[in-house]
């Protein structure tokens, strides 16, 4: 376990611009960072990142929290190991203290698959650089290829012996269990042998630098056998997510602008070797969304780096409407016959190979157009075909004005007329409307389905009234005024949801989160959360709102207790739930632009900026608060008469009016110091 100082220090020093910005490639928006959202796919940026605050906020996919959280819910790890990544990040020592049984075995528990990981990397690479069976075979083959012993230490490049179970054995011996090896699809199912035999290994990093997953090139050229291998997926290895050399790549690609994508390992780490760092394979797949979105966090430009065969120009166009979609800028780049990246980057070197992409890389009509003019030229069906083919590749672009270029291209390119081309695309892209619009209606169907579900509970047995106990003691009325404090029964639940409740709940919690440490009274010495405290102290407990509820005695007991209550609290609050919504409560979707008053002097004149109006904020929520909460008690009496007098029970019918009368006159005092009319 981290040591708690260490873990305050690690707090301390992060900075949420910074660790994040390992993931996402962030711009500068008035006093917030917004970019596109690594936690969901978007095209548009949502995602808002506040330096003062140190929190994040997507307004896309409503996650949000500090630069902890964030790491956490990327590389979906635990706390911990959040921690530890961050530390790593600012070279911060981790200080270790004694753990109990119970947390030790859950976290061996958690870290056991990465450990095991660990160790087959360490196995395969000492078998290659220290074992004389690897050195003659794998080493020698990795020495032919040009790579030098920094080369193959950076990408950890090892050697699997051909004997059976040389893995498994050596793990058993260090105490790794015989089931983890198989869950990483290190030994076969049945747990006979090693899944790698006889092949020069390739260790398969996540985007934080962890091993995930291996791949196995075989040598020997008289065999049926696969010339690649690859670890099957697992809780660490999605194929889809995972781009080979990417822990590597990503701050060469944030700061290139740009992202080369090729076909093989090899290429990634003889293009690494050159000097050129912002470069990634496919590992083990084709190129998936999940790829492509990894790589738009950092940059919105990719190079697809191909053999110049016609496989090499169909593998580089596989992809090409992927990133298309994504409106990203698609480049592509085929390498002289005879050639991939590899062979070339030896053959010329670096800067030759640096000016071959910049000189040939083309846009995506560009080699389609070469297509039609070698393969179709005296074909005018397969000329058309390429041609609507070009098309539907544009409809895929989100950007209508980079459409209108391509078109205008595609015209001059092709020697056709524009308007017949506009019509076509119209086509394809009325059919691509109509899609998203199905696939819109579908989630949003789910959607509200969902928040019905989440925001009525459970049906529970309505309380009725039984012998004499006054209606007045389920909850006295002067909660409601603050006047006195007699009572602190629970208030029955009933079978109606308000839903107004909640966002009367939100308002007046999110006062408490934002403003809890501001001045309510100065000469008093009394702070907002003394004030919504004192007022809250009653009605603690009929919060709908289940977070709503936990952050209000929370917080009221932390005042109550003098204890800091302040953004920082929440912010880092263990309770992801809790954290979300303070990161929410602290990233404002909307602001109030700056422009109008610097160019027309223009500014709100009715009130205070809401940063600075938490006095009037405090006062009236507290009001509303407790006026909503009143006109559900006035409900459930109206409820409980109507019950009394299908009962016939004359004696709870005036005691319930007496009561209902007393209500109405808290609920008119209420709303005269809300300044409104309530009409029920």
């Amino acid at each position: 376990m981290i040591a708690p100082a260490t873990v305050q220090k690690i707090k301390d020093t992060m900075r949420v611009e910074e660790v994040i910005g390992d993931y996402v490639n962030l711009k500068r928006r008035g006093s917030n960072m917004i970019g596109l959202c690594p936690l969901h796919g978007e095209k548009t940026p949502s995602f808002n990142v506040n330096p003062a605050r140190g929190i994040f906020k997507c307004f896309g996919c409503g996650e949000g929290g500090d630069a902890i959280s964030f790491v956490q819910k990327h590389d979906s790890i635990g706390y911990v190991d959040a921690l530890r990544v961050i530390a790593r990040k600012y070279n911060i020592s981790i200080e270790e203290v004694e753990l109990s049984e119970e947390v030790r075995a859950e976290h061996q528990k958690a870290q056991a698959l990465s450990l095991v990981n660990d160790f087959a990397r360490d196995f395969y690479h000492e078998q290659l650089t220290e074992n004389e069976e690897g050195k003659a075979i794998g080493l020698s083959y990795f020495k032919h290829r040009g790579y030098s012993d920094e080369t193959i230490k950076k990408f950890e490049l090892g050697f699997a012996p051909p004997r059976g179970d040389a893995l498994k054995q050596a793990a058993l011996a260090k105490g790794y269990q015989r089931e983890y090896l198989k869950d990483l699809g290190l030994i076969t199912k049945d747990g006979s042998r090693d899944f790698l035999r006889d092949r020069v290994v390739f260790p398969i990093h996540g985007y934080s630098g962890k091993v995930v997953a291996f791949a196995g090139r075989i040598l020997k050229s008289n065999t049926k056998a696969p010339k690649y291998l690859n670890s099957p997926e697992t809780e660490l290895y999605n194929k889809s997510k995972i781009l080979y050399g990417m822990h590597l790549a990503k701050s060469a690609v944030r700061r290139e602008d740009h992202c080369l994508i090729t076909e093989g390992y090899a290429d990634v780490i003889a293009l690494h070797q050159a000097g050129i760092e912002n470069v990634v394979a496919t590992s083990g797949t084709s190129l998936t969304s999940g790829h492509i979105r990894i790589i738009k966090r950092l940059t919105p430009k990719v190079i697809f780096l191909y053999d110049g065969d016609k496989a090499g120009i169909k593998a580089a166009l596989r992809g090409l409407d992927m990133v298309l979609a994504e409106g990203m800028e698609v480049k592509l780049v085929l390498l002289p016959e005879n050639h991939d990246p590899d062979s070339y980057v030896k053959e010329h070197g670096g800067e030759a190979f640096r000016e071959y992409v910049k000189a040939e890389a083309k846009d995506f009509i560009g080699y389609k157009a070469d297509l039609v003019e070698e393969e179709a030229m005296q074909d005018p069906i397969a000329r058309a075909n390429l041609v609507q083919d070009v098309l539907k590749s544009v409809a895929k672009v989100p950007d209508p004005i980079l459409r209108a270029e391509y078109t205008r291209t595609i015209g001059t390119r092709f020697s056709l007329d524009e308007a017949t081309l506009v019509q076509s695309l119209n086509n394809y892209l009325s059919k691509r409307y109509e899609e998203d619009r199905r696939k819109e209606r579908v989630a949003q169907r789910n959607i509200s389905k969902q928040l019905a579900q989440e925001a009525i509970p459970p049906p529970t047995e309505e309380r009725r009234m039984e012998g004499p106990t006054p209606m007045e003691e389920d909850y006295p009325l002067e909660a409601f005024t603050g006047e006195s404090h007699q009572s602190t029964v629970k208030q029955p639940v009933g079978q109606q949801h308000v839903f107004k409740d909640v966002f009367v709940e939100r308002d007046i919690v999110s006062l408490l989160i934002k403003f809890s440490e501001q001045p309510f009274d100065p000469e008093a010495e009394l702070s907002v959360a003394d004030y919504l405290c004192a007022g809250l102290e009653e009605v603690l407990d009929t919060f709908e709102d289940k977070v709503c509820g936990q952050i209000a005695r929370d917080c009221h007991g932390r005042q109550s207790r003098g204890e800091s209550i302040g953004p920082d609290y929440w912010t880092s609050h263990s309770n992801d739930e809790v954290r979300d919504f303070a990161a929410t409560v602290f990233t404002d979707k909307y602001v109030y632009s700056e422009g109008w008053f610097e160019n027309f002097e223009i500014s709100l004149t009715t009130q205070k900026m809401p940063e600075l109006n938490w006095l009037v904020a405090a006062k009236r929520s507290i009001i509303r608060f407790k006026l909503t909460k009143l006109l559900r008690k006035m409900d459930q009496t109206t409820n409980r008469m109507r019950s009394a007098q299908e009962d016939g029970d004359e004696k709870s019918i005036n005691r319930l009016l007496k009561l209902y009368s007393r209500m109405e006159a808290v609920k008119k005092k209420l709303s005269a110091d809300l300044g409104s009319v309530v009409l029920r």
